[in-house]
């Protein structure tokens, strides 16, 4: 009789499971709730101890961050639920603005961005380093002082024994 409930060995075939369902956007609390699923302390226990799995997981997170920046154009673009209409008792049909909707789109895409950039920091996340380049874009070379000497009357004097406008 085979055993039912949820896997706790290693198993190449949920691992490949796991990683397909976090690149088509589950989160992996989701994919673990799922019964057919091990739970997420078995996950991050098989993360620590599976070099394989690590990989493969971190290429689905890479990937699933690259669909998310997608999905944020996605939803960006989509104004299908700006708009409601609302009829009046006399039959009078007005447009108006679906803010509730509008606000909960700017949250999904601000998820969205956030998520991403944890993911790929280095191509998502918010560049702080100094950039130092010319108007073209080119990498400026060492910088170049120009520093004139003025001999001082001090200077002067001691070097060959006149005093400078003397």
């Amino acid at each position: 009789m085979p055993k039912t409930g949820r896997p706790t060995k290693y198993s190449p075939r949920v691992a490949e499971q796991i990683c397909a369902l976090l690149m088509e956007g589950y989160s992996l609390r989701a994919i673990c709730k799922q019964e057919e699923m091990p739970c997420l302390a078995i996950v991050c226990r098989w993360l620590a101890q599976k070099k394989d799995f690590v990989e493969q997981y971190a290429r689905a997170r890479e990937v699933q961050a690259e669909i998310m920046a997608d999905e944020i154009l996605d939803i960006a673009d989509d104004a299908t639920n700006d708009y409601i209409e609302r009829e009046s008792a006399k039959g009078n049909v007005t447009i108006l603005v679906d803010h509730d909707h509008i606000a909960r789109s700017k949250l999904r895409v601000d998820a969205r961005k956030w998520v991403a950039e944890k993911l790929l920091p280095k191509k998502y996340g918010q560049r702080k380093a100094l950039e130092f380049s010319d108007p073209n874009g080119e990498p400026l070379g060492p910088p170049v002082f120009n520093i004139n000497f003025v001999k001082s009357k001090r200077l002067a004097s001691e070097g060959d024994g006149k005093a400078v406008g003397a």
